[in-house]
C-alpha cells in the first residue's frame, strides 16, 4: 500500500511538471515570436535584402532563444517582394481567436499576430 502511494505521489508531482516544460517553449513564441520578425524587417531595412537565415539577425534575449533553439523555421517567399514564412509548432491551445491566413495580400502581413493559436504546426506570412 505504502508503494502504491509513493507512485502516485510521484505522479502527482510529475505531471504538472512535464505540463510547464511543454507550455514553456510556447510562451517563448507568443511572447517573442514577434522580436524575431522585427529583427528580420530591420535587417531588410538596413541591408536592402531579407536575411538568408534566422542567424544573420540580431536579437536578444528569449527571442535570441528562439532562434539558438530552432523553435522558428524561417522560409523567404519572394524576395524582391520581401515576404517570408516563421514557421512554429505550439504544443498547446492558447484562446479562442485563432489567426487563420485571410486572402487579402495572399494571406501576408504587415504585422505577426500569434497570441491565439491551436496546437500544432502554425505558419506566419509576413511581408517587410
Amino acid at each position: 500500500m505504502l508503494i502504491i502511494s509513493g507512485i502516485f505521489v510521484v505522479l502527482a508531482i510529475i505531471g504538472p511538471l512535464a505540463q510547464a516544460q511543454q507550455s514553456k517553449d510556447d510562451r517563448r513564441l507568443e511572447n517573442n515570436l514577434s522580436l524575431v520578425s522585427e529583427a528580420i524587417n530591420i535587417y531588410a531595412s538596413k541591408n536592402k535584402k531579407l536575411p538568408a537565415q534566422l542567424a544573420d539577425i540580431e536579437v536578444g534575449g528569449d527571442a535570441a532563444g528562439i532562434v539558438k533553439d530552432n523553435l522558428a523555421q524561417y522560409k523567404i517567399d519572394d524576395k524582391k517582394l520581401y515576404r517570408y514564412q516563421l514557421c512554429v509548432s505550439y504544443r498547446q491551445k492558447h484562446g479562442d481567436n485563432y489567426n487563420d491566413t485571410s486572402n487579402y495580400n495572399n494571406g501576408y502581413d504587415s504585422s505577426l499576430s500569434n497570441y491565439d493559436h491551436r496546437p500544432g504546426g502554425f505558419v506566419i506570412k509576413s511581408r517587410r
